[in-house]
């Protein structure tokens, strides 16, 4: 067998929505919002409102659109491209206009050698239990391997269903096969068209409240959704760094980790008792003590109102 070979077949039919009823409202929303969307290969636009929980995100958006919800893959921030600097994450603007992508119905198949300890993979999720690619290294194994491609869902490794499971799970376990072994993928790719070339033309938009300046909609890490003020320059810039860090750690994006490694930041007292925090509460990583003091470094220059730098090398 060469070193990557690939198969086409049927993927299985989808699962039902759990929930083909309407979210239930059951306290009056503290803010009214609404944001516009549509599907990313074409389609009207429609508005969704006052969701809670990105749970509620996705099912309003899969009501509104008449799609599966299990068949959302990820959804994109002002651009109709499956652009993986643009995926939806842990706050949305007012103003923001969301474009949903749809899973294709087929799967690709195909093995490679793992001939290096890390794939050069960016594995993110959809918050609704799909992992996929977000990005590939340059100079890793699958950096000029079409047969996976940033945005393509990740449904199951060596057989192993990867379905249902976070990001971090899939990038365990990526990392645990042995060096020298053949890896099976089984993956879905999102809906590419040329309708996905142009961004939406401009236009009035709804989304939002023109009374909310300076506000976005959080989704907290529990999977709630609040109406905040939106992060200062500084702030998101450290955030920006953090992800980037972790990306070259542990190979993986994750926006509300590092909002939440941040907020540890702020209400330690010093470095030491941030050391003990981040040790405690992500020991799955492993992070060093170099990598520890590098992000609380991010963090007080951020803190202090001073735009942080990411340190080279």
């Amino acid at each position: 067998m060469g070193l990557f070979s690939k198969k086409k077949k049927k993927a299985p039919e989808p699962k039902p929505a759990s929930n083909a009823n309407p979210p239930e409202q059951s306290e009056k929303a503290k803010f009214e919002f609404a944001f516009e969307c549509r599907l990313a290969h074409g389609g009207p636009t429609k508005i969704i409102r006052n969701f809670k929980n990105i749970k509620e995100l996705y099912q309003q958006m899969a009501m509104a659109l008449e799609i599966n919800i299990n068949n959302i893959l990820f959804v994109t921030v002002n651009t109709q491209k499956c652009d993986m600097t643009k995926l939806l994450g842990g706050q949305i603007m007012f103003g923001d206009f969301l474009y949903v992508h749809l899973s294709t119905p087929s799967t690709v198949m195909f093995e490679c050698e793992k001939t290096s300890q890390m794939f050069g993979l960016t594995i993110t999720d959809n918050g609704n239990g799909q992992a996929f690619v977000k990005g590939k290294r340059p100079n890793s194994i699958l950096e000029h391997v079409d047969e996976i491609l940033p945005g393509d869902a990740i449904l199951s490794i060596n057989g192993d269903a990867m379905i249902g499971k976070r990001h971090i799970d899939v990038a365990k376990t990526l990392r645990s096969i042995p060096l020298g072994s053949i890896v099976e993928f089984v993956l879905q790719p999102p809906v590419r068209g040329m309708n996905q070339i142009n961004n939406r033309s401009t236009g009035k938009k709804v989304s939002g409240d023109p009374n909310k300046a300076g506000m976005t909609v959080r989704i907290k890490n529990n999977g709630d959704a609040e109406v905040v003020k939106a992060d200062n320059q500084f702030k998101a810039k450290a955030i920006e760094i953090l992800d980037e860090m972790l990306e070259d750690y542990v190979g993986i994006r994750d926006r509300d980790l590092c909002v939440s490694m941040y907020e540890s930041g702020c209400s330690a007292a010093d470095s030491s008792v941030f050391h003990s925090s981040i040790q405690n509460d992500y020991p799955m990583f492993s992070f060093s003590d170099d990598f520890i003091l590098d992000i609380w470094a991010i963090i007080s220059d951020a803190q202090a109102q001073k735009m942080p730098e990411k340190k080279q090398g």
